[in-house]
């Protein structure tokens, strides 16, 4: 946990540096570097996940510079060598500190793993703040004439500027949606994008550079489609062995899909090596009403599945995370009361924090996950079609479209869409169709907002190999997580490793997709350490499936919250009440229905997030 602040006018009170460490609300040491007379504070609060994190003592001061962060880097040996360091005893942290002393902006691309920077040059009074490739950890900001901030959480900039107590209506109500908005709930924050550094004078000059230029297109074919994962292999447990360096014990999170279930068999097999545990924690629906959430080649409860994976690995010892009485509504507030923001996606929103609690209570720090999964290591192959038939390669094709069809008339005619990235005249002719989600509901907003927010999705007739690419390197959104940093557990992703991310954007798309199935490099990877009825499954897994039946069981608590929330006058500005009371009125099996419960639990998000946000910061809305 970090907090700069820096004031043109006159020092920091003080009462201001207690108030800005208050609002992190770390129960770990903290440590200071003050300047009275550059009117500067550092405030840095270093995680314990690391074996070197024992060695931490930031911030650092090394000739001209003051830094501090967060890092957790894959590429140690690599950097204690190139930077002459005469120990392996120094942190992360004052690696990536050194690094940034002898390289500066340039040298952020040889450094790998996940970190944030802030770096303070005494001589100019100018701020340096980066983060890692997908931005893992944000960095929110804030400047005016006079005030410069920036920290990990939103608490400390809240705290020390009142200005910034505006929420921000339109992304508030995009939540609605079920899309990401793309600024930040607060009017006045901000964060560093992913994979840049951003420089900030006392003077009001900012200037925003990308250090991380991943490959651009796809420059590496082999004829056998095994021989991509093939390739892969040594990358992929190269990452999943870094992600094993901790302090303490270390868990997984493990569904019956391929990513989790890829991650965790990896690690219990590379733990096994060393007579270590690896505590799996699988969420499952603890709902006997089914029918809820029955849908077409997807499953309910795939607990089952991960069941087999655990009894090919001795040494996982597998947890199930069943809801069978916390409401859903606690568990959101406490994440406003955490993160200051949203939660967004409310189907995570308990077992989430209820994995991350139980992990911290039993000492495991780390926590594997799968989470870019879907956009890296097993990501589908659409788009091949597109680049295979215009040169001639009819066969690989064939094999393509057959391997991305499953036996649906539907899915064949959203194969055969993909084909009108070949000429402009099936683009004009397949022309975007707009459509609303169901289960979302516009009739929610009060009439002056109903047309200023869009409910329509587009859907688009092609996939092609830009989507793909921006998909996989779009940034961790801003409505992330953050509540996890009270926990003192850090959540890491393999599948979001920067270097088997180069790697994967280096293959064509038809190199995902063979032997009759897409995502195959990462079925094949499963070879030995997965059960075939994972690796080779086709079906899906349902998130918090029970969603529905959450409301159900408390909905009395539902509408006395509701009856609360409908008094709030920001509440009266954005929504219709009677349209919502309508809705809640519903028969209880209604309001169970998978996608009604879902926007049923946005809607509360929202709220919530006003009336916490008003209760502690006396926030108003925007325009």
């Amino acid at each position: 946990m970090l907090v700069f602040a820096h004031r043109n006018s006159s020092p920091l009170l003080p009462s201001e540096h207690e108030k800005l460490q208050a609002a992190l609300h770390s129960n770990r040491p903290v440590r200071h570097w003050r300047s009275a007379e550059q009117h500067t504070h550092l405030i840095s609060s270093p995680h314990q996940l690391l074996p070197e994190d024992r060695f931490e003592h930031a911030p650092y001061t090394i000739g001209d510079w003051v830094i501090a962060g967060f890092a957790r880097l894959d590429n140690r040996p690599y950097l204690i060598s190139e930077l002459g360091s005469n120990t392996s005893d120094i942190s992360d942290t004052e690696l990536l500190a050194q690094a940034w002393h002898q390289w500066g902006k340039d040298g952020l691309n040889r450094i790998y793993g996940d970190f944030a920077l802030i770096a303070w040059q005494l001589s100019t009074q100018t701020l340096h703040i980066a983060v890692d490739h997908l931005s893992h950890t944000h960095l929110y900001y804030y400047q005016d004439r006079d005030n410069l901030l920036v920290s990990t959480l939103r608490a400390p900039l809240l705290t020390h500027i009142p200005a910034l107590r505006t929420l921000n209506t339109m992304a508030l109500l995009t939540l609605l949606t079920a899309r990401f908005p793309e600024s930040d709930p607060w009017q006045g924050i901000q964060h560093v994008p992913a994979g840049h550094v951003l420089t900030l004078d006392v003077h009001g000059n900012q200037t925003l550079t990308c250090w991380w230029q991943p490959p651009q297109q796809h420059s590496i074919y082999y004829r056998d489609p095994r021989d991509y994962s093939a390739a892969l292999k040594p990358a992929f447990e190269s990452v999943v062995k870094s992600l094993l360096r901790s302090s303490q014990n270390v868990a997984s999170t493990l569904s019956g899909g391929l990513d989790s279930s890829l991650a965790t068999a990896y690690a219990a097999d590379f733990l096994a090596r060393e007579h270590k545990e690896l505590v799996s924690y699988t969420s499952s629906p603890a709902s006997p009403h089914d029918h809820l959430y029955r849908r077409p080649n997807w499953d309910a409860d795939e607990w089952l599945l991960t069941e087999e994976l655990a009894a090919l690995h001795p040494n996982i010892r597998h947890i199930r995370i069943q809801n069978h009485e916390s409401c859903l509504l606690n568990h959101l507030s406490a994440q406003h009361a955490a993160s200051w923001t949203p939660v967004r996606n409310t189907a995570n929103c308990w077992w989430l924090q209820a994995i991350a609690g139980s992990a911290a209570a039993q000492s495991q720090r780390i926590i594997l996950t799968g989470g870019k999964g879907n956009a890296s290591l097993s990501y589908a192959g659409t788009g091949g079609l597109a680049r295979l038939i215009p040169q001639g390669h009819w066969r690989w094709a064939w094999q393509h479209l057959v391997a991305q069809t499953p036996c649906s008339i539907g899915h064949f005619a959203k194969q055969i869409s993909h084909l009108s990235g070949l000429t402009p005249l099936l683009k004009r002719q397949l022309n975007r169709k707009t459509v609303t989600p169901d289960g979302l509901m516009p009739a929610w907003l009060a009439t002056p907002w109903r047309n200023k927010i869009d409910f329509v999705w587009p859907t688009k007739p092609t996939f092609e190999w830009k989507d793909r690419c921006d998909f996989l390197l779009r940034e961790t959104p801003v409505y992330k997580p953050d509540f996890l940093q009270q926990f003192g557990v850090l959540m890491t992703d393999p599948f979001a490793d920067r270097a088997l991310i180069e790697q994967l954007l280096t293959y064509p798309p038809e190199a995902f997709v063979g032997l009759g199935f897409e995502r195959l490099p990462a079925r094949l990877l499963g070879d030995g350490l997965v059960p075939d009825s994972i690796r080779w499954r086709t079906r899906r897994g349902e998130q918090a499936p029970d969603e529905g039946y959450w409301i159900m069981r408390d909905k009395t608590r539902y509408l006395e919250t509701w009856q609360r929330l409908r008094e709030h006058h920001a509440i009266k500005q954005l929504f219709d009440i009677t349209a919502i009371d309508a809705s809640l009125m519903r028969q209880t099996s209604a309001l169970g229905e998978r996608l009604t419960a879902s926007s049923l639990h946005r809607l509360f998000d929202i709220c919530l997030f006003i009336e916490n946000a008003q209760q502690q910061w006396q926030a108003t809305l925007s325009d």
